[in-house]
């Protein structure tokens, strides 16, 4: 049986395989063929190394398989919407705090301050930044609500 494969891993030709064409622009290709010219076959993973090592940065395009191409601009807001759906569900990454602003599964109890007995949200300052990591400069964190205990700087006006 002699199959087509990559030139450089040996890695067969198809779609079945895991090895789809990934298209590359004409010089950049010229660049890292094979056979020095503009022959050749390269797996994905290979045309990516040889684009590396020869340090090319250039358009690309999988023609064929399971993945379709968007621009980066497109996945980078795709990836942002994901890792927010994903905080949600519960997965501890950057968004993580997005948790306490929507809870579509639980039913918040309401939460009161022990000083002023007002209803306060915990996960949120009176500034309005998250308590966790909180990053405001002038005053101590205070949950939302809250009227006790705010510990102003002289610059910030009441």
């Amino acid at each position: 049986m002699n199959e087509v494969s990559c030139h450089d891993c040996n890695r067969p030709y198809g779609d079945k395989h895991g090895f789809p064409d990934l298209i590359i622009p004409y010089w950049a290709w010229k660049r890292i063929s094979p056979s020095k010219d503009d022959g050749g076959l390269l797996c994905p993973s290979c045309i990516c190394k040889r684009l590396n090592e020869a340090g090319i940065r250039c358009e690309g395009s999988f023609m064929s398989g399971p993945i379709e191409c968007v621009p980066q601009s497109t996945m980078n807001a795709l990836r942002r919407v994901e890792n927010i759906e994903l905080a949600i569900e519960g997965r501890n990454n950057s968004w993580a705090a997005v948790r306490s602003l929507v809870s579509p599964n639980e039913e918040k109890l309401p939460v009161r301050c022990p000083g002023c007995h007002h209803e306060i949200d915990p996960d949120i300052c009176w500034c309005g930044g998250f308590m966790e990591n909180h990053g405001c400069e002038g005053h101590s964190p205070v949950p939302m609500g809250c009227d006790c205990g705010r510990v102003l700087s002289q610059n910030m006006e009441v």
